[in-house]
């Protein structure tokens, strides 16, 4: 499917905004939730002996806010079998919450001081109606991680792939299995607890932030979105090759009768183009049946875009002299030569054709009158400067043309055909060049050769 220019800059374009957008997500396009004693969320603790009908002996939590840190001093005792003081930090009120699925991680800068093990617990706690009670925080789902920070604190960062949820919490919510994995879509509270076997004594933990981290669009959705831009510039293409084809169609009847014209004018009426040889055994270059699809191409093009095409007829004079004085082989030689000089000095996308005898044809695509027929004497005068068979002196006769707008191939060709008869009968050895709606001169054609 070929596309137009419009599309081709669309791709390009696109194709530049897809490897920018990737690169932008992989290296920037961060979102940050950074939480502190200065966020405004409202932070609390809690401990063992809250809710205890007697809180004396159990284990007792206090919070202070010291500028942005957050600090929880904690009391361990050994009256409760599993002693622990916790902070948290309210993000919103149940069964509202905040959905840090849209993030991949979690940095925080924690401080522990205490006697023995300092391993910590960062809890997630999600809200799920389906279990969840507004009102008891305990039926929020712990989707948690525990570590141990370094003596005088440092920044944890943990990826969310690291959470899991606490069994022995499943098992006291009878959660099913298939709501038994770590959802963090629906979070109204985080916590910071002590962890497990602790000592007893002063214990303090310090947080100096939470700052949870992800990308404003994952990777997967731009993805996706790329891939959708991508389908509709490919529907559009589509679409419009589509419609260039229905316009083409309305065109076939036209380039039929063209060709069949063209064929008349070839002499090629009913021979099936297809099954001759495209190129010229002699001098290796094209026929006329070889050029026959390329020619109308070009004049079709010429007409529907306003490019000149040019042709030059090119007839080698006295050549009939050369091969009653020479002999045939010698002068086979001779054209086979002279097609190969003005092979060497055509461009790309130019045609060289043998269209009969000694008579070449060159038709030049996107060459004005002045520029074909600037080319053609210099090829005229590069005639000279070679040595032919036999030290003979070869000379030609060229007739230049371009197509006229709206006119049909076979009047083009004409035209070229009469320029270069009349450079034969003004003397031969030189270029003719014929405008469209130029006056022909009189048909006299006799054997100009």
């Amino acid at each position: 499917m070929p596309l137009t220019g419009f599309h081709r800059l669309a791709m390009l374009l696109l194709l530049l905004l897809s490897v920018l957008l990737l690169a932008w997500q992989h290296w920037g396009m961060d979102r940050v939730l950074y939480i502190d004693a200065r966020s405004g969320y409202p932070v609390s603790v809690i401990s063992d002996g809250d809710g205890q009908k007697d809180p004396a002996g159990y284990s007792q939590a206090s919070y202070q806010a010291q500028d942005h840190r957050m600090r929880m001093d904690c009391t361990l005792t050994t009256r409760y079998e599993w002693p622990y003081c916790e902070l948290d930090v309210q993000l919103a009120k149940a069964p509202e919450g905040i959905d840090l699925a849209e993030y991949d991680r979690v940095d925080i800068k924690l401080d522990y001081q205490g006697p023995g093990r300092r391993q910590v617990r960062f809890l997630v706690r999600n809200f799920n109606p389906q279990y969840s009670k507004t009102d008891t925080p305990e039926t929020w789902k712990n989707n948690l991680v525990s570590f141990t920070p370094k003596a005088g604190g440092e920044v944890i960062s943990i990826p969310f792939d690291l959470f899991s949820v606490a069994e022995w919490w499943l098992d006291e919510h009878h959660i099913p299995l298939q709501q038994s994995a770590v959802d963090l879509h629906n979070v109204p509270m985080i916590s910071v607890t002590t962890a497990g076997f602790k000592e007893p004594g002063l214990h303090r933990v310090s947080v100096d932030y939470i700052a949870f981290h992800g990308k404003w669009i994952s990777r997967e959705k731009l993805a996706t979105l790329l891939v959708l831009c991508w389908i509709i510039l490919s529907a559009s293409a589509l679409i419009q090759d589509q419609t260039r084809l229905h316009r083409s169609l309305a065109e076939s009847r036209e380039r039929e009768r063209s060709l069949r014209d063209l064929a008349d004018t070839l002499h090629l009426e009913k021979i099936q183009i297809s099954e001759q040889a495209q190129r010229d055994p002699l001098t290796g270059i094209r026929n006329r049946a070889g050029v026959l699809e390329e020619l109308l191409r070009a004049s079709e093009q010429a007409r529907h875009t306003g490019k000149p095409l040019a042709m030059v007829f090119v007839d080698i004079d006295h050549f009939k002299a050369v091969n009653d004085t020479h002999g045939h082989e010698v002068g086979d030689m001779v054209l086979k030569q002279f097609a190969q000089l003005l092979g060497t000095q055509i461009r790309t996308g130019d045609y060289l054709v043998r269209w009969g005898g000694e008579e070449l044809v060159l038709f030049f695509p996107n060459a004005t009158l002045e520029t074909a027929t600037s080319r053609a004497e210099r090829m005229r005068q590069s005639l000279t400067e070679v040595i032919w068979p036999a030290g003979m002196r070869i000379t030609a006769s060229f007739g230049v043309t371009v197509m006229g707008s709206d006119e049909q191939i076979a009047q083009f060709i004409r035209r070229a055909d009469d320029a270069l008869y009349e450079a034969k009968r003004n003397g031969r050895n030189r270029v003719v060049s014929k405008a469209p709606g130029e006056a022909s001169g009189p048909d006299n054609r006799t054997d100009q050769h």
